[in-house]
C-alpha cells in the first residue's frame, strides 16, 4: 500500500467520523449561578452556547448581581458576538457594558477589559479611529499596570496589521512580548502576540520568523485550557508549514486539530481541517497537477488567514 492509499485510508475513516459526531452538538448546560460554564464554551470556540449561558446567568440573578459580575458576563457575550460577525448585537452589548463601567466599585482591570473588548469591536467593523481610541481609554485605566499596558501594546499591533502596517504592527507587538512574556502565568494576550507576530512576519515573507513564532503559540497554548486556540494554532503554523513546502509536518498538524475538533464538536475548525487535508490529498493523487509546468506548483493550502479573519 503506498503512502497516499495508507492517507486515503485515514481520511476515510477521519471523514466517517465526521458524518457521525458533526451533526451532534448539544446545546445542553448544567444549573450555575456564575460564568464559568460561559467562559470555558467560549475558550472551546463554542461562542453560540457562551452567549446562551452567560445570558442565563444574567437574567437569572438580574436583581442581585453585582455590576462587576454583570461586566464579566457582558464582555463574553460581547466577544462572542463579535467572533460570531454578529456586530449590531455585540455593539448593543457593548453600550450595556459602558453604562456599568464609571462605578467606582468595578476594578480597574475589569474596566479596562471592556474597552479593549470594544477596540476589538471596532477594528473588527474597519472603525480603526475609535478601536485607537478605546485602546487609549483602556490604557488610561492604569497606564503602569503591566497587563493593561502589555495588552495596550498588543491592541496596537493587531490594529496595525488589520491596516496593512506590518513593520509597525511587529514593533508594537515585540513591545507586548517584552511587557507580557516576563508573566509566569499564560494569558490569552502573550499568545495572541506569539500569533500575530507570526502572522506580522510571514506577511514580510520572513517565514523563518513566522514559523519560529508559530511554533511559540503551538507549544504555549497546548499548556492551556484554550482547545479552540489550541486548534487555531496548529491550523494556522500548519498552514504556514503548507507554504513552506514542509507538507508532511502540515498534514500531521492537521490531522492533530481534527482529531480535538471532532473531540470537541468544533464545526468550524472541523471542516477547516478536513477542507484543508482533502485538497492536499487531492493534490498528491492527480499527476496533470503534479507535472503542469516546468516546475513543481505548491500544493493547494488553505490560504493564510485574512487580516480581519482572526477569533
Amino acid at each position: 500500500m503506498t503512502k497516499f492509499e495508507k492517507r486515503t485510508v485515514r481520511l476515510l475513516t477521519i471523514l466517517l467520523a465526521c458524518l457521525i459526531v458533526l451533526p451532534v452538538i448539544s446545546q445542553s448546560f448544567q444549573n450555575t449561578s456564575d460564568f464559568t460554564q460561559s467562559q470555558t464554551a467560549f475558550d472551546n470556540g463554542n461562542f453560540a452556547k457562551a452567549i446562551q449561558l452567560a445570558e442565563f446567568v444574567l437574567n437569572k440573578k438580574q436583581a442581585s448581581t453585582k455590576k462587576s459580575a454583570k461586566l464579566e458576563g457582558l464582555e463574553i457575550i460581547a466577544y462572542s458576538q463579535t467572533s460570531l460577525g454578529k456586530f449590531a448585537e455585540a455593539e448593543a452589548t457593548i453600550q450595556d457594558a459602558l453604562k456599568l463601567v464609571s462605578d467606582p466599585q468595578v476594578e480597574p482591570y475589569l474596566k479596562a477589559s471592556i474597552y479593549f473588548c470594544a477596540s476589538w469591536l471596532k477594528r473588527k467593523q474597519r472603525q480603526i479611529p475609535e478601536a485607537f481610541a478605546y485602546s487609549r481609554k483602556a490604557l488610561s485605566v492604569n497606564p503602569n499596570d503591566s497587563q493593561i499596558q502589555g495588552e495596550y501594546y498588543l491592541n496596537i499591533g493587531r490594529i496595525l496589521f488589520s491596516m496593512g502596517y506590518d513593520v509597525s504592527a511587529i514593533i508594537w507587538l515585540e513591545k507586548a512580548e517584552k511587557t507580557l512574556g516576563q508573566q509566569k502565568l499564560t494569558n490569552p494576550a502573550i499568545l495572541e502576540v506569539y500569533r500575530f507576530l507570526s502572522h506580522a512576519w510571514a506577511s514580510k515573507a520572513n517565514f523563518k520568523l513566522g514559523l519560529f513564532y508559530s511554533e511559540r503559540f503551538v507549544n504555549l497554548v497546548q499548556k492551556t485550557e484554550f482547545r479552540y486556540k489550541s486548534r487555531q494554532a496548529l491550523f494556522e503554523r500548519g498552514t504556514l508549514l503548507s507554504a513552506t513546502g514542509q507538507k508532511l509536518k502540515a498534514f500531521d498538524l492537521f490531522k492533530k486539530g481534527l482529531e480535538s475538533a471532532l473531540a470537541d464538536k468544533d464545526t468550524y475548525y472541523s471542516r477547516s481541517f478536513l477542507n484543508t487535508i482533502i485538497l492536499n490529498l487531492l493534490y498528491e493523487n492527480d499527476p496533470a497537477e503534479r507535472q503542469q509546468g516546468h516546475g513543481v506548483p505548491d500544493p493547494p493550502v488553505a490560504p493564510l488567514r485574512s487580516r480581519d479573519q482572526e477569533a
